[in-house]
């Protein structure tokens, strides 16, 4: 039990002094992983390189550099500037338009900051235009980007994958990844119908949109090297479908991984002169990667020690197993609320999963999806990635409003989840 509590306490005081020093949580865990290795727990110190999430850090790495293309020359931008063009007359689908673009963006590679990063100054100019209420158009960036970055060739939804791929789950972590996606779209997609109709999305005025300039050589050959990417990557999946004996398709998707495929994605870019090396690099998100590397390595130190099997077996004993879900998803929204979920969350729960669903048999697949939609319903938290980003594109006047509601919003989204989990509203895996 000591034990437990020194390893809990060295995550806690590793986000608090992270957060409080304004330096990267991930530093303050690597040093304390380090510590406890040497001095509580029984992990020689030549271990801890072999616990690095070396995986983790190259999969984030690899679909960061390669979607940095489309997103230095203005590739992605200029999708969404002609995407929501088309729905200028319609105007009650324009929050439609800018979730679908988020999903798009999202869910083809980007992730949740491509798609914030792209779509916040859009999304506020448009809300001015139209006199949409800026706050449903970043309800449908979030619920389109939170959903949709979780798919199979997104940075986060690789990182799940990842992560779940170091647990007793590894042979069956697609289908658990694919579970915990088609969790998040559902709810989400819900979420956002929800807010269109609360706050009136259907009586917007029409919109005097620009015609948005036409696409470049580059953007348009950057384009196609994604496209071509991602058709390659899911063509054995797909026709593992229609032709699911065939020993030869399954041969090759058994070898083609997206880690790579973007590795060559990003290469070929480089050659094609597609962006600025030294700007592409730029793009990459370090303090990320430095993040999920320094809390990988701390949980890490807690596998090896056998300190999450006995935090694991602990909770399963102690709460109902109906009720865990529920807490699972409560905790990573309340961690997410101050800290970055992909970055903190994820590794620090997705551990604690195997061995809770092998003492209390809830299914493995409703746990990741609790985890992942929890982090995700306080990502527009003033102090959290997204709402800080948001925040970032905002004059003084509208920021000063919007900051309140960015506090409290995250709560609702928060509360209709554990109400959606406590009444069972979600695809659990069970057959997995």
């Amino acid at each position: 039990m000591n034990d437990i509590l020194i390893f809990l306490a060295a995550i806690v005081l590793a986000i608090v002094i992270g957060s409080v020093f304004k330096v990267n949580i991930g530093f303050i865990a690597l040093v304390f992983a380090y510590l406890l290795s040497v001095s509580v727990l029984d992990v020689g110190v030549s271990e801890l390189f072999l616990i690095w999430p070396a995986k983790l850090f190259l999969i984030i790495f690899s679909v960061s550099v390669f979607y940095s293309f489309a997103s230095s020359n203005g590739s992605i931008e200029k999708i969404a500037l002609n995407f929501i063009y088309l729905f200028r007359s319609v105007p009650a689908l324009i929050p439609i338009g800018i979730y679908l673009i988020s999903v798009i963006i999202a869910g083809s590679g980007g992730g949740p900051y491509v798609a914030t990063v792209v779509m916040a100054p859009i999304t506020l100019k448009i809300a001015a235009i139209a006199g949409m209420r800026p706050l449903l158009g970043v309800i449908a960036v979030v619920c389109g980007a939170s959903g949709a970055s979780l798919s199979q060739v997104s940075v986060v939804g690789l990182l799940v994958k990842g992560l779940i791929g170091r647990t007793e789950y590894a042979e069956q972590a697609s289908a658990l990844q694919h579970v915990v996606f088609t969790n998040a779209m559902i709810f989400h997609t819900l979420l956002f119908i929800l807010f269109y109709f609360i706050l009136k999305g259907y009586q917007l005025k029409p919109a005097v949109l620009e015609k948005p300039a036409a696409f470049t050589r580059e953007q348009t050959t950057s384009i196609a090297v994604i496209l071509c990417v991602i058709i390659l990557y899911l063509s054995p999946t797909v026709l593992g479908f229609i032709f699911p004996d065939n020993t030869v398709i399954g041969v090759i998707k058994s070898k083609f991984d997206f880690t790579f495929a973007a590795l060559i994605g990003a290469t070929i870019s480089f050659l094609l002169k597609l962006g600025n090396e030294k700007e592409i690099f730029q793009k990459v998100p370090w303090s990320t990667l430095i993040l999920i590397s320094g809390m990988g390595l701390l949980v890490g130190v807690g596998e090896k020690s056998g300190i999450i099997q006995e935090l694991a077996e602990l909770v399963g004993a102690n709460v109902s197993s109906n009720f865990i879900p529920v807490m699972m998803a409560a905790c990573s929204g309340i961690m997410s609320y101050v800290s970055d979920g992909p970055g903190v969350v994820y590794p620090t729960l997705y551990p604690l999963v195997s061995g809770i669903a092998d003492v209390t048999g809830v299914s493995p697949g409703l746990l990741f999806s609790a985890v992942s939609i929890g982090d995700s319903t306080t990502v527009i938290s003033p102090f959290s990635t997204g709402g800080a980003m948001f925040l970032s594109f905002m004059a003084q006047e509208q920021r000063d409003k919007l900051f309140m509601q960015f506090m409290l919003i995250p709560f609702v989204f928060l509360v209709i989840l554990l109400c959606l989990i406590s009444i069972k509203i979600m695809v659990s895996g069970t057959a997995i």
